[in-house]
């Protein structure tokens, strides 16, 4: 009973302090890559484009898993934490021998030389990210997520101005390599000096198969699931041309700032707390749908209202040149709409210690995948992006699946309670499309469409009576008190 009140009284500081983690590190990310965006050509994207699946698949064989296995046990061992460390390390000296002696490989595949050398630097990142996996799950398991929000943001300013001030000098592509590597480097020192924790030559066997029994399941999920989210990226790389690629991966960089960024923090807090109340299934259940309406209310307009603004937001951040990225960001927008909703069903399942659930309802993706990318590849780029917006959809259905059987808590019953909100942004789509055609000013466009958007959303909302409308009004309320006491000072 202890833990649980525990846990109720930090839940609500934890999860503002992975909010502002998440949000804050994407935002400044965002703009720095904006200015690196003006600064440099899609081709140098695209180069970087090729190879992020394999950089992906590297750090999730070197995280192993592991990181979320000390999370969700609930007795641990010093052995366990310097079981973890040393066998990262070593995943890491080996994740990094191998993308060496692959480079050539690599290049050849992509008939890219200058991949050769990139992928050997970006390797670099690997073993320094191995050295500090413990130091983050410990700061997790905490709920620290306060340090973790400082850490970031220092890595990600000072990282971000070398990499700004490379692209300036005429480095092209090589500003977003030594970006990377700048940006892991501050990370493990700032984690080691923070982290009072030294780790020893200890290896266990007990403790790596304990250990192990949850996290292998995690690590071919990982492995499965980079394959399949990044797997598009290959082929465009292979049977497109570069600048299409670097379209692609700006398209996917806008969804991602705000679609990952609700399923990381989602993930983030949403993990360490079910795992805490994994023992108590009704208040589970609770908190778990109250999660689940709550990211649907916001993910859905954000991610419509992107789709609708994306010509005039394009325009003004990344001028006229960025222009094919436009109907590329609209599908996007709308196949990143499940992307957070996932990440609650798999904190939910990785909570229960059920992982194996999720990477059987993956598994039925692989022949949908497939189907889509040999239609789309003999096709055009655009086509491939609607392929991916209809594997996402599928995806949501089978992802759901098992979350609804564990809950009795059926897909039917979730999009029912959603409906609301489905409605809201359509409304608030069509109100804004037509409204922002009678302007010319790219400028009004955007901010005159986000107003009108959001205020539309609302009001709907509103009439419908939804919940969510109650707690957003509760919480700007509180806001607004605490500024009044702090302006009257």
């Amino acid at each position: 009973m202890e833990n649980h009140n525990i846990s109720k009284k930090n839940v609500a500081k934890s999860f503002i302090w992975a909010a502002i983690d998440k949000v804050s590190v994407q935002i400044i990310s965002f703009f720095i890559s904006v200015i690196l965006a003006r600064l440099l050509n899609p081709e140098d994207f695209g180069i970087i484009g090729m190879i992020t699946i394999f950089l992906l698949l590297s750090e999730v064989i070197i995280n192993s898993g592991f990181s979320q296995a000390l999370i969700q046990k609930q007795k641990r061992t010093e052995e366990d934490f310097s079981t973890v460390f040393v066998f990262n390390v070593l995943i890491g000296l080996i994740a990094y021998f191998i993308l060496f002696i692959s480079a050539k490989l690599i290049s050849d595949f992509y008939n890219t030389p200058i991949l050769i050398d990139i992928i050997k630097m970006m390797a670099l990142c690997f073993v320094l990210n191995s050295m500090v996996v413990v130091h983050r799950a410990k700061l997790t398991i905490k709920l620290d997520f306060k340090t973790l929000t400082i850490i970031g943001l220092i890595s990600v300013v000072i990282s971000g101005f070398f990499g700004i001030y490379f692209a300036y000098n005429g480095h092209g592509v090589w500003s977003l390599v030594y970006r990377s590597v700048i940006n892991s480097v501050i990370n493990v020192v700032l984690l080691m000096l923070v982290v009072k924790w030294k780790p020893r030559l200890l290896f266990s066997i007990n403790s790596f198969k304990s250990l192990f029994r949850f996290s292998s399941k995690l690590l071919v999920l990982g492995v499965y699931g980079t394959i399949l989210q990044n797997i598009y990226m290959v082929f465009i790389g292979k049977y497109f041309v570069k600048q299409d690629l670097g379209y692609y991966t700006r398209a996917r960089q806008y969804t991602d700032i705000t679609s990952n960024l609700f399923a990381k923090v989602l993930e983030s807090v949403t993990f360490p707390m079910l795992s805490i109340l994994q023992s108590n299934p009704s208040e589970s259940f609770r908190m778990y749908r109250k999660i689940m309406n709550m990211t649907f209310f916001l993910i859905l307009p954000s991610m419509t209202l992107l789709a609708v603004l994306s010509k005039p937001l394009i325009v003004i951040m990344l001028t006229e040149k960025w222009l094919p990225v436009v109907p590329l960001l609209q599908w996007l927008s709308f196949a990143k709409i499940f992307t957070p909703i996932n990440a609650i069903n798999v904190s939910l399942l990785n909570s229960k210690g059920r992982s194996d659930l999720y990477l059987k309802s993956d598994l039925v993706m692989i022949p949908i995948v497939i189907i889509i990318i040999l239609i789309t590849t003999s096709l055009n780029i655009n086509a491939m992006v609607v392929g991916i917006f209809i594997q996402s959809i599928i995806g949501y259905f089978v992802v759901a699946y098992y979350p609804s059987k564990l809950f009795n808590y059926n897909i039917y019953r979730q999009l029912r309670n959603v409906s609301p909100y489905i409605f809201a942004s359509i409304v608030m789509a069509f109100t804004v499309f037509f409204s922002i055609s009678f302007f010319k000013s790219y400028y009004f466009q955007l901010f005159f469409g986000i107003f009108l958007g959001l205020l539309i959303y609302y009001f709907t909302c509103y009439l419908f009576k939804v919940d969510e409308v109650d707690e957003v009004n509760s919480m700007l309320k509180k806001i607004k008190i605490k500024l009044l006491s702090y302006l009257s000072k």
